[in-house]
Formats: structure tokens, sequence, C-alpha cells
């Protein structure tokens, strides 16, 4: 059985080892056009100075003309690129091909996919991961076509990258099957389509926005890239940074909230006013209103700060006719707080006399001090498959272990008594405390509608939901099955 074109095409990429009457059946692509290799020393390209060259790479390699020697390829890639759009139903709309050979060239398609074909296998790997990088970088859908078989080595690369659909590579060979690969590049457009759509019905037009879309695992990292950046001292518009991410962080979370509301639009709003829906798991079970206020800063000390009232208008703002049966969480993102003797005690208790007569901030309200790197263990189990996994096994609903994290009475009938008693004050033996630090823990207790969401409360409260065989529910109705009859 003759070869296919594509085949053959595969196998003159690999090494030109065509017959005479192999090469007339590619007849069509041939060209005689002279490329200029890479650079000897390194392998990055090679750019034109004067007498010489000067490669691209970190070196800088002078390269002489004397020691490098052009070569001549027969293959009219432009062709190629359009014979492979052509098989599978993409129109070309503008070639990328001239700065990227021998590796690769590129061509652009009026449906907004990119094809590239790899022409040299020896540059495979850096252009996988070059076009890997501007999909994740860009939501661009990018079809690759390697005249080599598909090996575990590329979807090793593949599993590297967050690109879902939108890189799929394939071998030239497939294009036999034409159906196959406009499938599933389509498949690719639909969800970038889909995806947009959804990025500019909630104005989710910043950069920031896309990348964690495409990358939500990113979300972690930039909860600590940003406390990075405060302490490194660069902290302008880190404030406003800090809110994206929280505001994505609770939408992986199952927190339904509008991303252009907030307090950098203007006016006297809080910066993110979220959504917990009522809890699956157990009832009685209410709606949380989470008013989440960043703070940017390394060691923010809220007695300190002049805004009671703001903050109390806040509260204001959700009022029992328009809420009524939900629970208010007032919560503040932080990195560290400040001092050990008051601070956040403080403001709570300011917080109350500024509410008074009134009772907006009565048992249905609930002050929180979440750190950030407890959010980014609740965004963690939200995005692992065997965690999240896990937990729906023991809880029913994943989103029904936030409750007791801002709801001040689920956190007394719910959370283990030792992990109530974490504070973020470390201690191993209490009598060992200096006098501020004991005084705090003791203040702190007093105040049951406070809540200091640390790192190692959430961390030791997931693990008892994972583990402890009391919260079986889900677990427990699917070990039913197969049941006798």
């Amino acid at each position: 059985m003759s070869k296919s074109v594509w085949a053959l095409l595969s196998d003159f990429l690999k090494d030109g080892g065509l017959t005479e009457g192999d090469i007339q059946v590619i007849d069509r692509w041939k060209i005689e056009s002279e490329v200029t290799p890479n650079c000897p020393e390194c392998g990055d390209g090679l750019t034109k100075s004067g007498e010489g060259y000067v490669c691209r790479g970190g070196e800088r390699h002078i390269v002489a003309p004397q020691d490098i020697a052009s070569v001549t390829t027969n293959l009219d890639v432009k062709a190629v690129l359009s014979a492979i759009c052509d098989t599978i139903g993409l129109e070309e709309s503008a070639s990328h091909q001239k700065d990227e050979l021998p590796a690769a060239a590129s061509v652009e398609t009026s449906a907004g996919a990119r094809i590239t074909l790899v022409c040299d296998e020896r540059y495979q790997e850096k252009t996988l991961n070059r076009v890997f990088g501007d999909s994740v970088r860009n939501q661009r859908v990018n079809a690759i076509f390697m005249p080599s078989d598909l090996k575990g080595s590329v979807w090793e690369q593949v599993s590297k990258y967050p690109v879902g659909s939108l890189a799929p590579p394939f071998p030239l060979t497939l294009l036999d099957s034409p159906d196959v690969v406009s499938e599933i590049v389509n498949q690719g457009l639909v969800a970038r389509s889909r995806s947009g759509l959804a990025l500019d019905l909630q104005d989710m037009e910043s950069g920031l926005f896309q990348l964690l879309n495409q990358n939500p695992r990113l979300i972690e990292g930039e909860l600590s890239y940003t406390r990075i950046l405060r302490e490194n001292g660069n902290g302008r518009k880190v404030g406003d940074r800090l809110e994206d991410v929280c505001k994505a962080a609770f939408m992986t979370m199952d927190m339904p909230l509008r991303p252009w509301f907030g307090g950098k639009s203007g006016g006297n709003i809080t910066d993110i006013a979220a959504k917990i829906p009522s809890a699956e798991s157990f009832s009685p079970s209410t709606p949380v209103l989470a008013l989440v206020d960043t703070k940017s800063g390394s060691d923010p000390n809220l007695s300190d700060e002049q805004i009671v009232q703001k903050h109390a208008e806040y509260l204001r703002q959700a009022n029992p006719e328009s809420f009524e049966g939900w629970h208010i969480a007032h919560m503040f993102v932080v990195y560290r707080m400040a001092g050990k003797s008051a601070n956040e005690l403080d403001w709570y208790d300011a917080i109350q006399d500024a509410m008074q007569p009134t009772t907006h901030y009565s048992g249905d309200t609930t002050m929180i001090v979440l750190f950030a790197g407890a959010l980014a263990h609740l965004v963690d189990v939200h995005l692992s498959v065997a965690q999240r996994n896990q937990m729906n096994l023991s809880i029913s609903n994943l989103r029904d272990s936030l409750h007791p994290l801002f709801n001040w009475r689920e956190f007394k009938r719910r959370v283990p008594d030792d992990i109530q008693q974490t504070t973020r004050i470390e201690r191993s033996d209490e009598e060992e405390l200096p006098k501020a630090d004991r005084e705090y823990i003791e203040g702190y207790h007093k105040r049951e509608q406070l809540l200091v969401i640390t790192p190692e409360m959430v961390d030791a409260y997931l693990r008892e939901i994972m583990t402890e065989d009391d919260y079986d529910i889900v677990e427990a109705d699917l070990s039913r099955y197969p049941s006798k009859w």
C-alpha cells in the first residue's frame, strides 16, 4: 500500500530519504531557497551583524560567515501550511513562517487558530515550549503538526503547561483523517470563545484576570507574589493586584461575585462582595454575604485605621430588608498582623461601638481576619483533583466546608475544639508566653464573633474533614452500590 502524501512529507522532514517516485508526489511543495542555520555554539537563531552574525542566545556568540554554511531547503513551507489549512477547512489570513525557519513555520487563520509546522525535529522541544507558552499567555489556539509520531515526551511537555484544549499536537499523518483534526481544533476554538464570552460579560478584561482564568493554579502563586512585591519595596498598585487575585480565589471556591464591583471603582463600598449559598450538608443553614476588604500592607494594624465609620457603613449597606435571613461575614484578607496585644481586638470593639445602638453587628455578623496563606490553602483544595474528591466524599459539597470559617456559630458547632483554640500566637506552653501574648489569647477567645483564620487552622480543619470517619456522608452512600436484591 502506497504511503499518503502526509506520510511522505513526514519522512521528508525527518531525513529527506525519499525515493525518486516519492519525491515526485510532493513535488508541488518543492522550492529552492537558502536558509541560515542556527548558532553552531548554542543552537539559538542568528541575526546579521555587520560582516558576520550574532546569535540571539544569552551568550551572544559572534559567528563569522565562513564558520557557517547556509543550507538549501527544497520545501515551500508556505504552500505546505496552505495545504494543511485547506485539508482541515480553515482559511489562512497571514503567514509568520519567515523568521522561524528552519525550526518551525506558522500561519494565522481567519478562525483565530494558529497553525504551526515543525520543520526540524532537532528544535521540536524548543518549538513546543514556545507555542505552549503563547497559548497560555494569549489564550490562543495553536494547532501543532509534527513529522514524528506522538511520543511520551510530547505529552510530558504538554503537562507542564495549563493549555487545556488550546494547543493540540498532531502527527502530520493524522491529516489523513482530517475530520478528527478539525473536530479537535474546533473544540479548542469553541472553548476559547466561550471563555472569552464569560470574561467580556464580567468586564474581566485585565491581563491578570485572563491569565488566572487560563491558569487557576497561579492564584496560589499570586498570593505569595504580591506579598513578595510588597516586602521588596514594590508596593505600588499591589493593593489592586491583591484585590483582583482575591476575587479570582473566591470565584474558584464557588463564591459568586461581580468582578467589576469594588472599592477601587469609586464610592464608599467594600472591595469585594461575594455570596456563599446555603449549605447542603447540614441544616439549618443560611447564605453568607462576605464583605471583603483586602489589606496589602506588610503589617496592617487595623486598630490604627481611622475608618471605623466607613466600615460601619459597609455593614449598614447590608440592611435587614435586603438581606433578611443572611449571615454577614465582615472580612479582612491580610498577609500578617502587626502587634500581638491588640490590633484586631480593638478594631472589633471599635466597630461594635460604632454600630450601636443598632443591632446590625448582632449575632448574624462575624468579623473575620483571613490570612492570605489560609486563602491559598482553600484555593488549593478546590483545585486539587484528589483533595476535592476526598472532601466531597466526606462532606457532600466542598463549598459547605467554608461556612464554619465564615460564620461564628457554625465555627463553634462544626470545628473541633483543639482547632478552635488556634490563634495567630505560636505557643507550645502557655505559661511561657509573654504577658501581652496571654492577654491577646484571652481577649480573642472572649470575642466569639471574631475569627482569625490562620494557615495552620485551615490546614488542620481540612485534614479533619478528609480523615474523620464521622464525615463520610457521600462515601457511605456510594458504598451501598451494588446493592443486593
